[in-house]
């Protein structure tokens, strides 16, 4: 199989990013093609000049790395680096791009064609400095970002935080100790916890923490979403979620040096660690919480994943909700003999029959797990057909609008 390698940069400054439109129509970064002799930085910095005028300042420290194969036997990888601009004047480079644009961050997420790059996007904020989706009190977002520990939040604004509490099969659990180095509560142990950055929903954050923290890696249906509390005096939303799997300690890689212990711990010796005061007292989990997790199960809906499953329709496409008063745009229906959480047959949205049905097979290729809901959804289609999250999004919008939700699959 043939190897390619292109690099660029991902250039930022201040709230925005700069962004090329090929002529080909769709937006990326600035990148290109390795030449014979150069290294990784040097062709990122010459690539970002080519394209769009300006020379760039590269941080080194921040390289991102992405693989996709462009052809059947073709391996492209691409690698980005963290830069701001140095000087020159934004001019695009006509031969391949029709446009050089500093956008904000949040109309970038907006334009930029691939899912991966948007994903890139969010690191690089992340790496830069830390960007925060403002939620109201009923956990909606205001369209509002705020910037960590630079830009405090008014009343009755909220970010989201998220803990994740890992135990095994002994019923331990996991406690992380902190950095010496840290500004807060240095060397006091904890659970995996942090901040959720703009556009990244609860189940990425966590995802995310697990692996920047600890160097674990989990499929996004394993953690169980345990609890979800606003804390006025906090000014903050928190999400705590769960996963039980038994992890040997050889395998914690304390990557971004935040932690630097892991240890399992029963209940008995977790409490006495609160009562020493070397607990972070913000851990919001106790003897109660304990318990209640230990029992927690997973959504029903998670067990439907790549299985075949028939829908019944009671709505059918291009009906109208006796309620609401909004027309049904896919067929809608539930899963015979199935439960949910909120006690009712477990909903499924019926995609790629664009006719009215009263019944049809078809493969579960995802969950829409809402977050300040009970109520999971199946995400349905014919066996062979898919559907990316955002075209799942798009078609499901119509009452997802109303609701938090992950796409799980």
């Amino acid at each position: 199989m043939k190897q390619e390698k292109s690099c660029g940069c991902i250039v930022l400054d201040k709230r925005t990013v700069l962004l090329i439109k090929h002529n080909s129509g769709h937006w990326d970064f600035p990148k290109g093609h390795m030449e014979e002799g150069e290294t990784e930085v040097e062709t990122a910095i010459r690539e970002v000049k080519e394209e769009t005028g300006i020379v760039v300042d590269v941080r080194k420290k921040h390289r991102y790395s992405i693989t996709y194969m462009p052809k059947s036997d073709v391996e492209k990888e691409v690698i980005f680096f963290l830069a701001k601009k140095k000087k020159g004047e934004e001019t695009p480079q006509m031969e391949e791009v029709q446009k050089v644009e500093w956008v904000t961050w949040e109309e970038a997420f907006q334009r930029l064609t691939f899912e991966s790059a948007k994903e890139l996007l969010r690191k690089a904020i992340h790496d830069n400095q830390e960007i925060w989706d403002i939620y109201d009190e009923n956990r909606k977002k205001t369209g509002k970002t705020c910037i960590r520990d630079k830009e405090p939040l008014e009343e009755g604004e909220y970010h989201l935080v998220v803990q994740g509490i890992l135990f095994n099969s002994k019923g331990e659990i996991l406690v992380t100790k902190r950095s010496p180095k840290k500004k807060k509560y240095p060397g006091f142990w904890e659970a995996t916890r942090g901040s959720a950055i703009q556009g990244e929903t609860s189940l990425e954050a966590i995802c995310r923490e697990w692996k920047e923290e600890l160097g674990l890696v989990f499929d996004p249906y394993e953690p169980i979403l345990f609890s979800t509390k606003r804390y006025e005096d906090r000014k903050y939303i928190k999400d705590i979620w769960i996963v039980r799997k038994d992890i040997n300690l050889h395998a914690i890689n304390f990557r971004d040096g935040e932690v630097v212990d892991a240890k399992w711990v029963d209940l008995t010796t977790y409490l006495e660690m609160m009562e020493q005061g070397i607990v972070v007292p913000t851990m919001d989990f106790g003897k109660e919480e304990y318990e209640q997790a230990k029992q927690k199960k997973q959504r029903e809906s998670y067990s439907f994943l790549r299985k075949e499953v028939t829908v019944k329709v009671d709505r059918k496409m291009g009906s109208v909700h006796p309620c609401h008063s909004f027309i049904y745009p896919v067929n809608y229906g539930y899963i015979p003999g199935t439960k949910a959480a909120d006690g009712e047959e477990l909903d499924a949205y019926l995609l790629g029959i664009w006719e009215p049905v009263t019944e049809a097979k078809g493969v579960c290729i995802a969950v829409i797990h809402r977050l300040n809901d009970d109520d999971d959804k199946l995400v349905v289609v014919p066996k062979g057909k898919q559907y990316s999250n955002d075209a799942i999004t798009a078609l499901v919008e119509f009452q997802e609008r109303y609701f938090e939700f992950e796409i799980i699959r």
